[in-house]
C-alpha cells in the first residue's frame, strides 16, 4: 500500500479565506460565499510535480511562500493577482533552496537550510538581509509572531527572537511536525507523531495529550477548544488538559 498524494495539502487560513494547493494550483476557498477559485498555477515546467509540504501567506503584501521537498528542499515566493476571479495565471515566482520558509513580517521571510543549519532572513525581492546559525539542531521553523520563530529540534521547541538572536524559552517535546496557533495567539498546539503539546505563547506547557494512533491535524475553535484528528477519530481537547 502506498499513497499517491499527501493526505494533508499545504494550506493557510486568513480571515474567511482558505489558501491551499491542489492539482498543481494554488486555490482560494472563500467561506463567506462558498466560492472556490484557482488563483495561480504552481507546476514547474519539465519537472515532476511533488505535493508541497507547507504554505505561508502574507496578507499585507498578498504573497505566498510554498515549500516543497523537490531538489532537497525548495521554496517559491509568489505574488497573488489583485482579484481572484478569472483565469489562473502561471507565474514563475522567485525560487530558492531551503527546507522551511515562512513570513515573519510584512516584508521579510525566514528560510531554514537544514544541511548547513543556517537561518536566512530575506526580503520580498528574495535578497538575503541577514543570516545566522541555528542555536541547536533544527528540523523545521514555524511562525511565532512578528520577529520571532519557533524552532523544532529533535527533543524540544524553542521560541527564538530574531533581532536579539537569543532563545526566549524552550519546551521539551518529541519532534514537532505541525504548529497550530489559536486565533489570538495566546495558545499554541505543537503536533508530534503521537503527542500534542499545548502551551501558552511564552511556551509554558499547559497540557500534554498522548495518542496511541497517529495524529494528523488540529485546529482551534472560537471558544478556545482544540479540535484534532487522528488516523480514525476526531477529538477535542481543553487547553488546561
Amino acid at each position: 500500500m502506498f499513497k499517491l498524494e499527501r493526505e494533508r495539502p499545504a494550506y493557510a487560513v486568513h480571515q474567511s479565506n482558505l489558501f491551499y494547493v491542489k492539482d498543481k494550483y494554488l486555490r482560494v476557498f472563500d467561506y463567506s460565499n462558498n466560492q472556490d477559485t484557482a488563483v495561480l498555477s504552481v507546476r514547474r515546467a519539465g519537472s515532476q510535480f511533488v505535493q508541497p509540504r507547507a504554505l505561508s501567506y502574507n496578507p499585507a503584501e498578498r504573497a505566498v511562500l510554498i515549500t516543497s521537498t523537490v531538489d532537497g528542499g525548495t521554496y517559491e515566493l509568489h505574488s497573488l493577482p489583485k482579484d481572484f476571479a478569472g483565469e489562473a495565471p502561471s507565474n514563475e515566482g522567485k525560487r530558492g533552496s531551503g527546507n522551511s520558509a515562512i513570513f515573519i513580517a510584512r516584508n521579510r521571510f525566514a528560510v531554514l537550510e537544514k544541511a548547513t543549519q543556517t537561518i536566512t532572513i530575506r526580503d520580498l525581492q528574495n535578497n538575503s538581509t541577514k543570516s545566522f546559525k541555528a542555536p541547536s539542531v533544527v528540523n523545521e521553523i514555524f511562525y511565532a509572531g512578528t520577529g520571532q520563530l519557533l524552532l523544532s529540534t529533535p527533543t524540544s521547541v524553542i521560541l527564538y527572537d530574531i533581532q536579539q538572536r537569543r532563545t526566549i524559552s524552550e519546551v521539551t517535546t518529541p519532534p514537532v511536525k505541525y504548529v497550530v496557533w489559536s486565533a489570538d495567539m495566546s495558545y499554541v498546539a505543537l503536533l508530534s507523531k503521537h503527542t500534542i503539546t499545548i502551551a501558552t505563547k511564552s511556551l509554558e506547557q499547559t497540557c500534554l495529550i498522548h495518542e496511541t494512533i497517529r495524529i494528523k491535524s488540529a485546529a482551534w475553535d472560537e471558544s478556545g477548544i482544540l479540535i484534532y484528528s487522528t488516523l480514525n477519530h476526531i477529538k477535542y481537547a481543553l487547553p488546561q488538559g
